[in-house]
């Protein structure tokens, strides 16, 4: 008989396993093999259900947006026409981990971090280095932020461009 703690391990494992994979900000993503769905119609609207999924857009020729749920979060990875993350976003019930995101600007933003002095109560948090900028907010279970490297970004893109 197989033990309950067992079982559990056997299927987190099939779970984090189907969790699609995320690019962090400044990694490469092969675009060859992505598929850009058509724009959704007025009346259909855009729909993504589920624990995981993913779907693609293209926005001119300046950059694609490859959309992932997760857990009840979505997360939009900015990915310029050469195939480099430059920026992230996300909404959902929860902050989603900032480290695989962030990638190798997250020991940056941790240090910019914990030395700001944090305010009392529900404060948007931006913090700013010579490098990265992330924004985050919200309250309970409406959490949203993103996260950008001004050096990656397309030329003539602002991050005004691509907010939400």
């Amino acid at each position: 008989m197989i033990s309950s703690s067992l079982k559990f391990g056997v299927i987190g494992m099939f779970l984090i396993s189907a969790a699609p994979a995320l690019a962090g900000l400044g990694d490469h993503i092969d675009l060859s093999n992505t598929t850009v769905p058509a724009p959704p119609t007025p009346t259909e609207g855009r729909s993504l259900v589920g624990t995981s999924r993913s779907a693609s857009s293209s926005i001119g020729s300046l950059y694609r947006i490859r959309e992932t749920q997760v857990n009840g979060n979505t997360i939009r990875e900015y990915v310029s026409p050469s195939g480099v993350v430059f920026a992230i976003s996300w909404n959902g019930i929860t902050t989603p981990d900032l480290g695989p995101l962030l990638g190798s600007y997250f020991p940056e933003f941790d240090a910019a971090a914990a030395g700001q002095r944090r305010l009392k109560g529900r404060h948007p948090v931006a913090v700013q280095t010579s490098n990265v900028i992330v924004l985050k907010g919200g309250k309970m279970r409406n959490r949203f932020g993103r996260a950008y490297v001004p050096s990656l970004m397309p030329a003539g893109l602002t991050i005004e461009d691509i907010a939400e």
